[in-house]
């Protein structure tokens, strides 16, 4: 068929239709070729999905043509058609679909053919999507009504067209600029067909009833977009504005008396290119005047609203935005909003803005015409705001960044609610009564001085009260003056709050706090308190989980009668409830937090994994259960100053399959299965079954001073361990992990170094049969190692390594993920030197004659240094000294010992043996010195002094002693590096000497 060879040479993707049909009467005078079903399919990645589909497709051809050699289809129909535009995070897109003008098959021009030149376009019915994933934005269409003309010429097809669309939606990353609305336009445009360029040059458009000129241009380029659009609409009446607000934000605009005009003025302009970093910049225009807005059941209109709005987003970069208000407000009866807000930038973030408002909110509900809220109050507020947000991130903060504020603007606000209501409409209960007098202030940009004032809070939900006041000034020597009663039931809550379904609560609760003072950390002082909360025949049931925490109920009381932390005493009595069969109870007392008297007990089974699921978390980062059996009583100094004949300490918990996340590891730490048993100072286990990673771990122990790690952040756990494992990879326990690299501006992507706990003091007796640390392979490890914060030391180790028994000891240090310090001592005896050259990273950096040796030797040497941030010693900052032993040494085609038996004409000196040599070195800023030290070769009395860098550099005085006492010799200097290196008669002078390199971040 002419028409299927003519849409396969056209088309690289897969085209085909249903059937074909001819008619003068559909398109008259037109003769109409007629395509059911047509089908084109989407380009690579999208062969599988639709480009083009229509219910049927006609093609006008042009009568005049047919009597000629060529036949011109000058016009294109589509019925109920399906488009769609897909373009996924690669940049690649489903529309490249036509063959190349090159590769096209030449027609036979003896024979007729068919010419596309499209004069008149039509859709009817149709739908339209365009899904960009690396904008993450969607555009669709549907009910799209188009009569468009134009003629291609030159690969520029140039349209003049009309559209109706039913229903467009636009969103960009999940928010929806616009939904559902109805859009009429008339459009020129021009479409490169080469390099799919287009430019939109006249586009008037009405978005429901808003008029807007469209005016732009968008041309793909490889990996991403080059584009230029502005939209306008000027002197727009604002009730058209607001029809372009998705309808659920504003549901009664149809039964609203809208007056007032305004402008929008919109632009997104520049490259979008985000494997180079390259975004457009987005820039919007606001301007309200003489608003107007009343609903028809309303008696008080809003008047004279007003905006005038600035929106910059440079780069599409949220950090960079701007936003300027430089004015708002309208007036409503006796009331008004009026002010400006000046947002630049997020951190740091510059706030100026004034803002007051004396409001009606009743008359203001009535106004908007609110269905779903009902809503009521005299609202009186201010805001005055001069200055920046800075926020940092925390220093003590490891792995989860958390921030700290450093600088606020100084501010002041007030906030008054009187004779306030509020109701969801769906609902049968309001929350009534409200009454609220707030104030916050800040003298100046130091978060410390912020104060905040409670003067009033009031409000009722069914002939349940809550009423107090509460303020807190954390300048004033952190005062506090609050006093808060409140009860209220759970049940009622579905009354007056919308749950989702699947929500079942009940239970009382009550509520009673005065508190009137000041705390103070460094003089241990707290304001006075009397505090009470219950919580009685509770249940919580959520649609996450079939069962239900049942029979919940504590009761918790906290009391001072003075200013001591000794006067302080905390009594829950107790916490219990009944989850899945399963009780459990906690009872607590506590008093005087100088010296803790405790009296705790708790019995019962927690599943924390489901637990967990009740309340709806998808993170499951906690499993497992415990099982308490424990009652704990006594004083903390006598736990601490060994007075265990007055404690009461006993009881269990089994722990199986808990998952613990810290912040120290890249991945949690499976507690598998143990018993914890409490005995007076000491919480006990054995046989405990660790697990991280591929590391599994056996121990035996017990851990002390418990209770003064639980109540003092300063305080640490200490204990004593033995622990076994058959194989234990390092590499797992840095920080970010081999697998999870972290990425660090300044030095690209990092493993992290191993941080030690940094609250624990713990003596670990530990035997590991196999562990690996990068390149090095260890077996037969035992020792004491020894943990303080952020420092491990070890004392007596062994292990076996490259076949050799060596002893060790040493510290290691490390605080932050970045760096790490380390200072040992080593022995190793008869070792095989040529494999701790190709075994031992470190040893190649300070033996690199080892390369060409073999034989046995041992090694004494101490050294410290730094570790950076993949735990790799920074050569610079290494210092030490030690002695290599070289036994029975085979030197085998070692280069330059060879050169100087070549030039001295002395054969001996060639692969020479080494018998009981020792070498005496010392390491500092990057160079290894070595003394002058004497060997034997056969008949000659050779010996050799100078410096060698760790990155193989050298600077050595040989001296080749003649036989038969070595009393006259030949001078040699040696200077480069081991494989290019210069050998001359003479000795070493000044200016041979290496340079030092100093390690500049010795302090990390």
């Amino acid at each position: 068929m002419e028409l299927q060879k003519m849409l396969d040479d056209q088309f690289e993707s897969e085209v085909h239709f249903s059937q074909i049909g001819l008619t003068f009467f559909r398109h008259f005078p037109s003769l109409t070729i007629t395509l059911d079903e047509l089908f084109i399919a989407g380009s690579a990645p999208f062969e599988q999905d639709t480009l083009l589909y229509t219910k049927q497709l006609d093609l006008g051809v042009n009568i005049p043509s047919l009597f000629s050699d060529n036949y011109k289809v000058d016009q294109l129909y589509l019925n109920e058609a399906v488009i769609k535009i897909l373009r996924d995070n690669k940049g690649l897109s489903n529309f490249d679909v036509l063959t190349p003008s090159s590769d096209r098959k030449e027609s036979d021009t003896t024979s007729s053919s068919l010419e596309l030149e499209i004069e008149g376009f039509f859709l009817k019915n149709s739908h339209f999507l365009y899904q960009d994933t690396s904008l993450d934005m969607i555009c669709e269409a549907r009910g799209i009504d188009y009569v468009g003309g134009g003629d291609l010429a030159d690969d520029i097809l140039s349209l003049g067209s009309d559209l109706e669309i039913q229903e467009f939606r636009l969103i960009y990353e999940d928010f929806a600029i616009f939904d559902r609305n109805r859009v009429t336009a008339s459009l020129q445009t021009r479409i490169n067909t080469e390099s799919t360029e287009l430019t939109f040059v006249r586009n008037e458009l009405k978005i429901n009833e808003l008029p807007v000129n469209f005016v732009g241009k968008l041309e793909f380029l490889e990996g991403g977009y080059d584009m230029n659009f502005v939209l306008e609409s000027f002197n727009a009446e604002l009730k058209d504005m607001l029809s372009v607000i998705p309808t659920e934000l504003m549901p009664n605009l149809g039964q609203t008396s809208i007056r007032g005009t305004g402008d929008i003025v919109g632009s997104f302009q520049g490259l979008y290119l985000p494997e180079q970093d390259q975004m457009p910049a987005l820039a919007l225009n606001l301007q309200v005047r003489d608003g107007y807005l009343e609903h028809e059941s309303a008696s008080t209109p809003i008047e004279n609203l007003r905006l005038s709005m600035n929106v910059m987003v440079p780069d599409l970069d949220p950090n960079l935005t701007r936003v300027d208000v430089d004015s708002i407000g309208f007036s409503l009866g006796n009331g008004f909003l009026k002010g400006n807000i000046h947002l630049a930038e997020l951190n740091p973030m510059k706030l100026d803005s004034d803002l007051e408002a004396k409001l009606d909110l009743g008359i203001l509900n009535e106004a908007l015409g609110t269905e779903s809220l009902d809503f009521s109050g005299k609202l009186d507020l201010n805001l005055t705001s001069r200055g920046q947000f800075v926020s940092s991130k925390d220093p003590k903060s490891l792995r989860e960044p958390k921030y700290i504020t450093s600088s606020i603007p100084v501010f002041s606000f007030s906030a008054g609610l009187s004779e306030g209501y509020f109701k969801w409409t769906e609902l049968p209960e309001a929350i009534k009564d409200i009454s609220i007098d707030l104030s916050i202030n800040s003298p100046d940009s130091l978060p410390e001085h912020i104060g905040i004032d409670f003067k009033k809070i009031h409000f009722q939900v069914l002939d349940q009260v809550t009423d107090g006041y509460f303020a807190y000034n954390k300048n004033r020597d952190q005062a506090i003056d609050g006093k808060i009663k409140s009860s209220f039931d759970l049940a009622d809550i579905p009354k007056f709050y919308p749950l989702d379904s699947g929500f079942v609560l009940r239970g009382m609760i009550n509520m009673d706090l005065l508190a009137k003072g000041n705390f103070n950390k460094e003089q241990k002082t707290i304001p006075i308190i009397a505090a009470d909360f219950s919580l009685i025949e509770g249940l919580i049931q959520t649609p996450y989980h079939p069962e239900a925490i049942k029979d919940l109920s504590m009761v918790l009381k906290m009391q001072s009668s003075s200013t001591s932390y000794s006067d302080l005493k905390f009594e829950v009595q107790p916490i219990q409830f009944n989850f899945a069969n399963n009780p459990f109870t906690l009872t607590a007392n506590i008093e005087n937090l100088n010296d803790i008297r405790y009296d705790l007990s708790s019995k019962g089974k927690l599943d924390l994994g489901e637990l967990y699921k009740v309340f709806g978390d998808s993170d499951m980062s906690v499993d497992g259960y415990l099982i308490t059996d424990v009652n704990l009583k006594g004083l903390q100094s006598d736990a601490t100053n060994g007075r265990i004949q007055n404690l009461k300490n006993q009881g269990t918990i089994e722990v199986e399959n808990i998952l613990v996340r810290t912040q120290l590891l890249p991945q949690p730490l499976r507690l598998e299965k143990g018993n914890l048993e409490f005995n007076q100072d000491k919480i006990s286990f054995e046989n405990f079954l660790f697990g991280y990673e591929k590391n599994e771990i056996k121990a035996d122990g017990y851990f002390s001073n418990y209770l003064g790690y639980l109540s003092n952040p300063e305080e640490l756990l200490k204990g004593s361990l033995v622990f076994h494992s058959p194989y234990i990879d390092l590499d797992d326990f840095a920080f970010f992990g081999e697998s999870n690299e972290g990425e660090i501006d300044s030095i690209g992507e990092v493993s992290g170094v191993i941080v030690p706990p940094l609250n624990m003091d713990v003596m670990v007796n530990a035997s590991v049969d196999s562990m690996k640390f990068g390149e090095l392979k260890l077996k037969n490890f035992t020792g004491e190692i020894n943990t303080k914060p952020g420092q491990l030391s070890l004392n007596k180790t062994r292990f076996e390594i490259i076949g050799a028994t060596v002893e060790m000891k040493g510290n290691y240090m490390a605080s932050t993920p970045f760096s790490a310090k380390f200072d040992y001592q080593i022995d190793a005896k008869e070792f095989d030197i040529h494999r701790a050259y190709e075994e031992i990273p470190l040893f190649r950096e300070m033996a690199s004659f080892a390369k060409y040796a073999s034989g046995q030797a041992s090694l004494s040497y101490e050294l410290s240094g730094r570790l950076d941030a993949n735990m790799e010693p920074v050569l610079p900052s290494i210092t030490g000294a030690g002695t290599l032993g070289l036994k029975a040494i085979k030197l085998k085609g070692f280069k330059l010992m060879n050169s100087i038996a070549k030039e001295t004409e002395n054969n001996e000196l060639e692969d020479p043996d080494l018998n009981d040599v020792e070498i005496h070195t010392s390491i500092a800023n990057n160079l290894m010195t070595i003394p002058r030290t004497k060997i034997r070769i056969a008949g000659f009395r050779p010996r050799f002094e100078g410096q060698v860098s760790l990155d193989g550099d050298m600077s050595i005085g040989f001296r080749l002693g003649l036989p038969p006492l070595g009393i006259f010799g030949i001078p040699i200097k040696i200077t480069g590096n081991a494989e290019d290196y210069n050998m001359q008669v003479g000795k070493v002078s000044k200016e041979d000497e290496l340079v030092e390199v100093i390690d500049e971040n010795e302090n990390q």
